[in-house]
């Protein structure tokens, strides 16, 4: 009798006859995912790329183009002395935004009074900044054109001192970002600033500060 017409002989034969299409099965499988697909791949890297292009990541509250920071001092008869700088500063961090104003360019248009104020009366070399912060969630911001104006509790530090001041400012919606003015008074003496003398007029100690600029936003 054929060893073929054995019940266990038949079903061995069937079994590598199993393993063979599904091993065949798998190979096609890998290789078709090798080879990935041509077609949609391209086209699926395309429009991610398109959308990357469409969406530019905004850092939002960075200052955006140019800014004024301006103090005014009175000395007798009305007489006024006025700094100015054009840096400064916005930095965004943990919801307090952080404007800072680097000292050592500050100019009164006199080289010799600027040495002197530096020097001797804001020691940049010891306090080369000066930074102002406020919470972010205290600010007032209106889109859709409207403009802001009120005031917002801050922390100033200035030579070496912080302190509380209350800053009144203007929020103003411009294209990509908004346009910031603000000011307020500080006495130079809190933050043990002599009241500076030059050529034997000396001013009054306290002191108006104005700053404008434009955030993205």
């Amino acid at each position: 009798m054929n060893a073929s017409n054995f019940p266990a002989t038949r079903l061995s034969a069937r079994f590598w006859n199993a393993m063979q299409k599904r091993s065949l099965l798998l190979l096609m499988v890998a290789a078709f995912l090798a080879l990935g697909f041509p077609s949609s791949a391209p086209a699926l890297g395309a429009r991610r790329s398109s959308r990357a292009k469409a969406r530019p990541r905004v850092d939002r509250w960075s200052k955006d183009g140019t800014s004024t920071v301006t103090f005014v001092a009175v000395g007798p008869g009305g007489i006024k002395m006025e700094g100015k700088t054009s840096e400064l500063e916005v930095r965004n961090l943990r919801n307090v935004l952080t404007v800072v104003v680097p000292l050592t360019h500050l100019s009164t248009g006199i080289e010799l009074r600027d040495n002197h104020m530096k020097e001797k009366y804001l020691e940049t070399g010891k306090y080369p900044t000066a930074e102002l912060k406020v919470r972010r969630a205290d600010l007032k911001i209106r889109k859709g054109g409207v403009e802001v104006q009120s005031a917002i509790k801050a922390t100033l530090r200035l030579h070496g001192q912080q302190k509380p001041v209350m800053v009144n400012y203007q929020a103003k919606p411009t294209p990509g970002g908004y346009e910031i003015v603000g000011s307020f008074r500080l006495n130079m003496t809190e933050y043990g600033i002599e009241v500076p003398e030059y050529l034997g007029v000396t001013v009054q100690p306290d002191v108006e500060i104005t700053a404008s600029f434009k955030v993205k936003g």
